[in-house]
């Protein structure tokens, strides 16, 4: 080869180089370009770069994958690039000015603020099978306390998995993917169902080994702690699915079928106290009513819908996603049960059984709820509400005034608290009232065969009422915690909280009274609600970061 042919051959080399670079920096510009596009497409208005890379983040693009696609340093860096971009040839404003936000639909209105009391209707049901039960077969104390134990037990176990697969069974859902939240729901069921199971046959043996129970009382508590768990599950899937209704009117179906069979037993075979058939006929109606209404609204919701098989992420991944979720779900939980187990320890008046102060306790705490789940609907509005709030005010906040994007959700967040208190207040006035009625007239305590003192059972119902009206505040501020994906800010509320419930409420319940314990949940509460409200004010203080930080 000669000297010419060589410098054809470095010629034709260098030309070649020279088009590989610019076909990398075209291929890095048109990624950019169409990078520019996706967030043009989601955000009309951004008010920062901080906006910007917290989309990013969302789109699953990290700071590694920021250098090896764009070149940039970090995902700061590329959302620097994106925001130049902006100021240099500004988003379009959306064509219609920002309009007020429109009026729901009736149906959605009263089905919201109705939520709190199908809730107790529930309750209700749940408390009239149990009537069946004692009327049927006359139930001692230690029979109630097994009861009581399954149904707290249960709950317990299962809220952590179920805090945990709401979220993401959440963001399926909301974006009409039917077929996936159906198959992630399927498979997220599979290890509360084994804890369930461990935890039930870890508990039993336990009780076996303490004769804490006997055979009879042993069925009862773990019928109800696998019975409720299963509850517990239906009602968080069908309330994902919006159809919290099908869950009462399956246990409606239940109670009934139960009783039917009870009464044609009785005609049929004569009287008998055996309630075995009658329980497994009404489970079996119960449950398969709830598992059918689920099923219609999977189909209800994979309407439009991919056809092809959905693709779940990695286990890890959702793990990585649902844990802290779970962890807020368990210690909330705990907060709720452990006034109880303080109680359970205290001591008792003189005379008094340990079974019978233990009764009261259950009593006075259950009764006392029932204000705070009446208003349910009310807490749950306010976070639908905000979603549409916030679209509405990114829209009509200026880039150069962002924070008043952080003012507009500040001002809807202490809006409808207000209207939350004022109605936890009222019910929780009306419930003292009504409360005091009974027990002074001596209703409450024939009605739930209670033996007590009643200055006692009136001292835990109004320090429980009191509670939960705290406690109910506090759920308020930590739903949208956790609605904007920062569930750590509630749990670490709430692990506060429980520090100061022992801390105060041992001391009370063992060397003062058992009835004091309720004390210390009103204290328990109370720091509850003041670091939630410090953390929630906190967090839309920053909202344009957390806000698009959740998706």
């Amino acid at each position: 080869m000669d000297v010419e042919q060589v410098e054809q051959v470095a010629q034709v080399a260098q030309v070649a180089q020279v088009a590989r670079a610019a076909s990398v920096s075209a291929a890095g510009d048109d990624r950019l370009s169409a990078l520019v596009h996706e967030v043009r497409a989601r955000l009309h208005r951004p008010t920062d770069p901080l906006e910007i890379a917290a989309l990013l983040e969302s789109l699953g693009i990290t700071s590694e994958v920021a250098a090896r696609r764009h070149g940039a340093r970090d995902v700061f860096d590329l959302a620097e690039q994106i925001w130049k971009a902006w100021k240099r040839a500004p988003w379009p404003a959306p064509a219609p000015a920002p309009q007020p936000i429109a009026r729901p639909p009736w149906r959605e209105l009263i089905g919201d603020y109705a939520r709190g009391l199908l809730t107790l209707a529930t309750i209700a049901l749940l408390f009239s099978i149990t009537e069946a039960f004692r009327h049927a077969a006359p139930w001692t104390a230690r029979d109630v306390l097994a009861l009581s134990l399954g149904l707290t037990g249960s709950q317990l176990v299962t809220n952590g998995f179920i805090q945990g697969a709401s979220r993401r069974g959440v963001i399926y859902l909301s974006r009409g993917q039917g077929r996936a939240a159906s198959r992630f729901l399927r498979s997220a069921l599979v290890p509360p169902a084994i804890a369930l199971v461990v935890v039930g046959v870890l508990a039993a043996s336990g009780a076996l080994r303490l004769a804490l129970f006997d055979g009879y009382q042993l069925a009862i508590f773990v019928a109800s702690f696998a019975g409720f768990g299963v509850l517990w599950l239906l009602y968080a899937v069908l309330s994902l699915l919006q159809t919290p209704g099908s869950f009462a009117l399956g246990l409606a179906m239940g109670l009934a079928s139960g009783l039917v069979v009870h009464w044609l037993g009785g005609v049929v075979f004569g009287p008998t106290t055996s309630l075995a058939t009658p329980t497994l006929v009404g489970a079996l109606a119960g449950v398969s009513w709830m598992a059918l209404a689920a099923r219609r609204a999977f189909r209800r919701v994979a309407i439009g819908s991919p056809t092809r098989a959905p693709t779940l992420p990695a286990t890890s991944y959702l793990l990585h996603e649902a844990i802290p979720y779970f962890v807020y779900g368990t210690v909330y939980m705990t907060f709720v049960f452990l006034p109880h187990v303080i109680g359970w320890v205290g001591s008792t008046s003189p005379g008094q059984t340990r079974l019978d102060a233990v009764g009261v306790l259950e009593v006075g705490l259950t009764v006392s709820l029932v204000p705070m789940l009446g208003v349910e609907g009310v807490a749950e509005r306010s976070v639908r509400l905000f979603w549409g709030h916030a679209r509405a005010s990114l829209v009509g906040t200026p880039a150069e005034r962002p924070h008043e994007f952080a003012r507009a959700l500040k001002a809807f967040f202490y809006r409808r608290m207000r209207l939350y208190l004022a109605s936890l207040a009222a019910s929780t006035l009306v419930a003292a009232a009504v409360f005091r009625l009974w027990l002074h007239g001596g209703v409450l305590l024939q009605t739930l065969a209670v033996r007590s003192l009643p200055d006692e059972l009136e001292r835990v119902c109004l320090a429980g009422l009191l509670g939960y009206f705290f406690l109910g505040w506090s759920m308020y501020n930590c739903m949208f915690c956790v609605t904007l994906a920062r569930p750590q800010m509630a749990t670490r509320a709430l692990l506060w909280s429980l520090a100061a419930l022992v801390a105060v409420g041992l001391p009370l319940s063992i060397f003062g009274h058992y009835s004091l314990a309720p004390a210390a949940f009103v204290l328990g509460a109370v720091v509850l609600a003041i670091l939630s409200l410090t953390s929630a004010h906190r967090m839309l203080g920053a909202a344009d970061y957390y806000y698009f930080s959740s998706f």
